[in-house]
Order: structure tokens, then C-alpha cells, then sequence
């Protein structure tokens, strides 16, 4: 297996395990293809740098409805517009990816740092993203009923050092720890948000 179909694979079971433990259900990952004309509606995208071998950043991108829907899933209430919980929840949604990301990574002996999440508001079709020296991977993460987002990860050109890294193995899951921690988040979420209703 090449490095570049390892670091899919390990993004993809990333994101399949983060989708599976907050949604409980299997996400449809696809290869992402660009939206041909002019997207009118606007959208967010949280980002979040990793340190390590090789250096990494990823990004989640949704339009403002799809990420009020994913973050309405997420909380079990109704959010029709932007706000701080939906900033919140995507972004920690990012966070669980890139932790099981990491952990994955270190059952080869490669650590990461995380960086902490950034949220950009506004982005229309003029925006672009932009990495220099780096190489990409683009999904779409879609889940049942009308609910997904892009996802892409820029990484360094080259290559670890170590050649003789071994193959990412699948079915790991998220440990027990890792899922309840998680779950910890969206409780405060979710406790953060009726207060401000009850108010």
C-alpha cells in the first residue's frame, strides 16, 4: 500500500468511526468533485493543524444549512442559523477526527500534536483554500437524511523517514475512553444550550 492510499485509508476509517460513535451511523465517503457555477449560500470551515511526520492539516467545510443540520443532530434540538453552538459543535466534531487520526497514527510510532480548532465564517464562492508544498485529499462525508459536508486533508509531499512503516489496519474503532470523552463534549454542548434557552 503507497503512502498516499495509507493516509486515505486512515482518514477514511477516521471519520467512519467519529460518524458511527456521535450519529450512530455509517457515513457514505466519497471522492469530492468540485460544484460546477456560482454557490450562492454561504459556508463555514473549521480547520486544525497537526505536527508531526508528516505534517498535516485538516479541514471540514458545509454550507451554513448543512451545518446547522449536522450540529442539530449533534445536540438533539433544532438550529436554524449560524451561532456559537454551531461553531462549537463543528468544530469539536473536527477535534474527534483528528484525535482518532492521531491515535492511529501512534500505533506506528509516529506522534502528532493537535492544534486547536479555527473557525472561519463566510466563505462564498470566491473564497479558496490554498496550501503550498502540499498534497490533498478531498471527501464528501454524507449521512442519511440530507446531512453532509467536505472534508480535505493537506499533507507534506514527501514521505516519512521510516520506510518500512507498517500498513494502517482497519476495525480498530475508538477506544472507550476516547468515545466517552467525546461524549462529555456534546453534553456541554447540549447543557450550555438550554441554559441560554431557559434564560
Amino acid at each position: 500500500m503507497n503512502f498516499k492510499k495509507q493516509i486515505n485509508k486512515v482518514l477514511m476509517d477516521s471519520l467512519s468511526d467519529v460518524m458511527k460513535a456521535t450519529f450512530s451511523a455509517q457515513p457514505k465517503v466519497t471522492e469530492y468533485r468540485e460544484r460546477k457555477g456560482r454557490v450562492s449560500e454561504k459556508r463555514l470551515a473549521v480547520s486544525m493543524g497537526l505536527a508531526g511526520t508528516p505534517e498535516c492539516s485538516l479541514l471540514l467545510m458545509a454550507t451554513n444549512r448543512m451545518a446547522c443540520r449536522l450540529v442539530s443532530k449533534m445536540l438533539g434540538a433544532k438550529i436554524t442559523t449560524v451561532n456559537e453552538d454551531v461553531a462549537d459543535g463543528v468544530g469539536e466534531l473536527l477535534n474527534m477526527v483528528a484525535g482518532c487520526f492521531k491515535r492511529r497514527y501512534k500505533k506506528h510510532n509516529f506522534e502528532y500534536g493537535l492544534s486547536l480548532p479555527t473557525v472561519i465564517l463566510g466563505l462564498d464562492d470566491k473564497s479558496k483554500v490554498m496550501i503550498r508544498k502540499a498534497k490533498r485529499l478531498s471527501l464528501t462525508v454524507s449521512l442519511k437524511p440530507g446531512v453532509s459536508f467536505d472534508f480535505f486533508c493537506f499533507y507534506a509531499s514527501s514521505e516519512p523517514a521510516d520506510k518500512n512503516m507498517k500498513s494502517f489496519q482497519s476495525g480498530e474503532g475508538i477506544p472507550e475512553f476516547q468515545a466517552q470523552n467525546a461524549m462529555e463534549a456534546l453534553r456541554a454542548l447540549v447543557d450550555k444550550r438550554e441554559k441560554n434557552v431557559s434564560k
